[in-house]
C-alpha cells in the first residue's frame, strides 16, 4: 500500500443493525476518522449514481451495505456522502481495504 496516496480524511459510520431507524442516525466507527484515497470509477448505467473506489487501511468495522463514508470536497466546499456497496480485504492480510462506494447525485 502506498501510504502517501491516502490524502483524504474521511469519517466512517455504520447504520444501526438492531433497529429500523428511519431518522438517519449513524453510529461512528472506532476510530471514526481515517486516511483514504478516493478515485471515481468509469460511469455506469445510472446517470445519477457515481461509483468510487476508496482505499483505506484495514478497519474491522467496515461492512458492505451498512457503512457510510463522508468527506469534505476541498474543490466544492461541501460534505459528500458515499455508501459502501462492496468490501475487499486486499490479499486477505488485514492491512489494506478497497471499498466500492456509490454516491447519489441530484
Amino acid at each position: 500500500m502506498n501510504i502517501g496516496a491516502l490524502r483524504q480524511r474521511v469519517a466512517l459510520a455504520n447504520s444501526p443493525t438492531t433497529t429500523d431507524d428511519a431518522d438517519g442516525y449513524w453510529e461512528p466507527l472506532t476510530p471514526e476518522f481515517v486516511a483514504a484515497a478516493i478515485q471515481p470509477l468509469a460511469p455506469g448505467g445510472d446517470e445519477h449514481t457515481v461509483t468510487h473506489q476508496v482505499t483505506i487501511r484495514y478497519h474491522s468495522q467496515v461492512a458492505s451495505g451498512h457503512t457510510r463514508v463522508q468527506f469534505t470536497d476541498p474543490r466544492k466546499g461541501y460534505i459528500r456522502e458515499l455508501r459502501v456497496t462492496g468490501v475487499q480485504d486486499v490479499d486477505e492480510r488485514h492491512e489494506e481495504m478497497r471499498l466500492l462506494c456509490e454516491e447519489v447525485t441530484p
